[in-house]
C-alpha cells in the first residue's frame, strides 16, 4: 500500500486497513493512503474517526517504520468514546476555516462500548495517604471539578471516571487527583505518626550483591546485557550442533525491536561473550562477569521460569605489562579456577572441582563445580570453534576462559553462619610431603584424604609442586604438599607430628594407593 508520504509498504495480516469498494483508504491509526489525499480540486470530504487497539498500532508502526503523530497517540491508548468528539471537532474546523458545509446525519457504529470505571475511595484511606483532613463532601467536590461523577456515603465515596481518564485504576489515583487539585503546596508537613512496617531483608539479593563485590574486588568488571537474544546467537556455544534445548522452547517477543532480539535468552554466557567479543577489538585483557536471569518456557505454567545465573569470561595477559615483567604470561584454566576458589573461600562454601566434558569447552580443560550432590556450574577453556564463531580477536592459541554458574544453587550453598577459630598462642609446625600416585588421581581427592586423616591438629594443606619424569614412572606423577600442624592448648612435639604423619600416609595408601616419594 502507498501512504500519504509516497512510500509503498508491504503489509502483513496484523495491519488494519480502512477501505471502501474501490480500494484501501488508509493504514488505520498510522497514516492515510495516497489515494485519500486532499487535493486542490477536492470538494467532498468524508470524515472517519475510529478507536484502535493500541498494541496493534504500536506493532504496525514499528514493523513498517512509520512513526506519525497519530501512531504516537493511538499507541498509548485512546478511549473509544473520543472518536465521536474528534469527528465533530474536525467537521467544525472544516466548516469554520474552509467554508465547508457539514452534511447530516452522523453514522456511529459502536458495538462494544467499555464499561465505565468505578472506583471506591474510603475517607480514612485518603486522609492517611494524603495527610489532608478533608470531609467526604470536600473530596467529592474536588473530584467533580475534574469531571468525575461522585456519590458520597458515610465513610466512603464512589467515583465514576470520565472517558478520557484512562489512567485512573484505583483509590490511590483518586487520592493523587485530590492532592493535585487541592494543591501540593497546601499539604501540611507532619511528623510520621503511623506504625512502621516490619523490616525484612532479602537474603538472595544480599548474597548476590556480596558475590558481585567479591568479583569486583578480584579485579573483574561487571557488565549488564540485554535479556533478549536470538537462537542463532546462542547456537554459537555448541559447535557440534547438539543444542540442549529446542528452538520452540524459547519465550518469544511478540513485537521485537530487531530480529536479533526476538527471544528471551537461555544462556547468560552467550550474552557475556558478545560483550567480550566487542571489547576484544580494543583491549588485550578482558575480565568481566554478569549476574542475571535466563528464561525457560514451561508448558505447565503461564509465565516462564526465571533462573538466576552468573557468567565469567577471562582472556589475555595475567598481569599488566611492567618494567620488571614486560611479557606477562597468558591466563589459563587455573586462573579461572583460582578465581572461583577465591569466591568460594570468601563465601565459606564447601565445593569441589571435578573433570567433565561439555561441547562449549575444550576437551581436557573442563570442570564442573559441585557442592555436595548439587552441580553449581561448568567452567573451562572455551572450544576454539566457539571462539571462532563469536569472532573474538585474540592471539592464536590464546585461551578464552569462561564459567556459567547457577546463582540459586551457589547462594543455597552459602552457610547461614560459620565458626571462627581463635589465634593459637602456640607455634605451628610445618611438614612437607612428596607423594607418588597414578596420573588420573586428582589433587583435590588427595587433599581431601589428607585433611580427613590429619584431624583437628592439621590446620592447613597447600599443594606447592607437581613433578613428572625423571625417576617417576610413566603414567604417574609426584605432588608435594605443605602441611601445617598447630594446637590450641599445647606445643606439639616430634612424637605427635610423626604420629599424625604416619596416619596420613597410611590413609593415602589405603584409599588411593599413594606412596611416599
Amino acid at each position: 500500500m502507498r501512504t500519504l508520504d509516497g512510500e509503498i509498504h508491504e503489509l502483513k495480516p496484523i495491519n488494519i486497513l480502512v477501505t471502501d469498494p474501490l480500494g484501501n483508504l488508509s493504514l488505520g491509526g498510522v497514516m492515510g493512503g495516497y489515494d485519500s489525499e486532499i487535493k486542490e480540486t477536492t470538494t467532498n470530504v468524508l470524515l472517519e474517526a475510529a478507536a484502535w487497539n493500541f498494541i496493534n498500532i504500536r506493532r504496525t508502526a514499528n514493523q513498517l517504520g512509520v512513526h506519525t503523530e497519530a501512531a504516537f497517540r493511538f499507541s498509548r491508548g485512546v478511549h473509544p468514546s473520543q472518536a465521536m468528539l474528534g469527528a465533530k471537532r474536525a467537521a467544525e474546523l472544516l466548516r469554520r476555516l474552509a467554508g465547508g458545509t457539514v452534511h447530516a446525519p452522523i453514522y456511529d457504529y459502536y458495538p462494544m462500548p467499555p464499561e465505565p470505571v468505578s472506583v471506591t475511595l474510603k475517607y480514612r484511606y485518603a486522609r492517611q495517604l494524603s495527610g489532608l483532613d478533608l470531609t467526604g463532601e470536600e473530596m467529592a467536590a474536588l473530584l467533580r471539578r475534574l469531571e468525575f461523577e461522585v456519590t458520597t456515603y458515610d465513610d466512603y465515596l464512589v467515583a465514576v471516571t470520565p472517558d478520557h481518564r484512562m489512567d485512573i485504576e484505583g483509590p490511590h489515583d483518586l487520592v493523587e487527583e485530590i492532592c493535585r487539585v487541592y494543591g501540593y503546596g497546601r499539604i501540611p508537613s507532619t511528623v510520621l505518626s503511623d506504625t512502621l512496617p516490619p523490616q525484612r531483608g532479602n537474603p538472595a539479593l544480599e548474597q548476590e550483591m556480596r558475590i558481585k563485590d567479591i568479583l569486583v574486588g578480584a579485579g573483574l568488571n561487571e557488565i549488564i546485557t540485554y535479556r533478549m537474544t536470538s537462537p542463532e546467537r546462542e547456537a554459537k556455544l555448541f559447535p557440534n550442533g547438539e543444542i540442549p534445548w529446542k528452538e520452540n522452547s524459547y519465550v518469544t517477543i511478540t513485537n521485537p525491536n530487531s530480529p536479533e532480539r526476538r527471544v528471551m535468552r537461555h544462556s547468560l554466557l552467550s550474552s557475556a561473550m558478545e560483550i567480550a567479543t566487542a571489547n576484544s577489538r580494543y583491549q588485550e585483557r578482558i575480565a568481566i562477569f554478569e549476574t542475571g536471569h535466563i528464561y525457560m518456557d514451561s508448558p505447565d505454567q503461564v509465565l516462564p521460569d526465571e533462573l538466576p545465573r552468573l557468567a565469567v569470561v577471562l582472556t589475555g595477559r595475567r598481569d599488566p605489562e611492567h618494567w620488571q615483567n614486560n611479557q606477562p604470561s597468558l591466563m589459563d584454566f587455573y586462573d579461572l579456577k583460582g578465581l572461583l576458589e577465591h569466591l568460594l573461600e570468601t563465601l565459606h562454601v564447601e565445593a569441589q572441582f571435578e573433570p567433565t566434558s561439555h561441547p562449549t569447552y575444550r576437551p581436557g580443560r573442563t570442570a564442573r563445580l559441585v557442592a555436595g550432590e548439587t552441580e553449581i556450574g561448568v567452567l573451562g577453556e572455551l572450544h576454539p570453534l566457539v571462539v571462532e564463531a563469536f569472532e573474538m580477536r585474540v592471539e592464536r592459541e590464546q585461551p578464552v576462559l569462561a564459567a556459567e554458574l547457577d546463582m540459586a544453587a551457589l547462594i543455597a550453598a552459602i552457610p547461614f553462619a560459620h565458626a571462627y577459630q581463635p589465634i593459637s598462642p602456640y607455634p605451628a609446625v610445618r611438614e612437607d610431603l612428596a607423594l607418588v600416585m597414578d596420573e588420573e588421581i586428582p589433587a583435590a581427592a588427595v587433599t581431601e584424604v589428607i585433611k580427613r586423616a590429619g584431624g583437628a591438629l592439621l590446620t592447613a594443606v597447600e599443594l606447592f609442586d607437581v613433578y613428572r619424569g625423571g625417576n617417576i614412572p610413566a603414567g604417574q606423577k609426584s605432588l608435594a604438599y605443605h602441611l601445617t600442624f598447630q594446637s590450641q592448648t599445647k606445643t606439639l612435639n616430634d612424637k605427635v607430628i610423626k604420629k599424625n604423619r604416619q596416619r596420613i600416609l597410611k590413609q593415602l595408601e589405603r584409599e588411593l594407593n599413594i606412596k611416599l616419594r
